[in-house]
């Protein structure tokens, strides 16, 4: 069954209209009433009912409405991203090369002092270092990687000019 067939079922069991729901999902009409139409297939149920005053719900339709909405909104409350709060770590590991440590070492502890009390451990980039970041085991990898894992996330950081 396909998650979004069901968003659009809860969508016009909410809005009684395929116009009102196209609108509100953003779709056409005539895309909300193909899906409707497949619906009531794999259900074996019509779900709603053409009347005057719109599409009135089947008991069936009634019956699993509120158990679709329920799910689609814990399977989207599943997939969002935890909220991240820097304060509330309590160890962080930082391997980068030691030319960059010798630069960066007082700046970037003071950055992370200021959002956090977290034990700060420093160590010079080793072989394993690539792997441990994929493993999580370090969690800021700062150095020049001439080829990097797919794993890995990578960004170009801003070069500081003196004066």
């Amino acid at each position: 069954m396909d998650l979004n067939a069901l968003n659009i079922f809860v969508t016009l069991f909410k809005t009684g209209s395929t116009l009102r729901a196209a609108a509100k999902l953003n779709r056409s009409q005539s895309f909300v009433s193909k899906i409707l139409a497949q619906l009531k297939e794999d259900l074996g149920d019509p779900l709603f009912i053409r009347t005057a005053s719109g599409l009135q719900p089947t008991s069936y339709a009634i019956q699993i409405a509120p158990k679709l909405q329920n799910a689609i909104e814990q399977i989207s409350i599943a997939l969002e991203p935890e909220s991240f709060s820097p304060a509330k770590l309590e160890f962080i590991s930082i391997h980068t090369s030691e030319s960059l440590l010798v630069m960066i070492a007082k700046p970037l502890i003071n950055k992370i002092r200021a959002e956090t009390d977290a034990i700060v451990e420093l160590r010079q980039w080793r072989k394993e270092s690539n792997n441990q970041l994929i493993d999580g085991n370090v969690d800021i990898g700062i150095q020049a990687l001439k080829e990097r894992p797919q794993a890995l996330y990578q960004k170009k950081l801003p070069v500081a000019r003196p004066n």
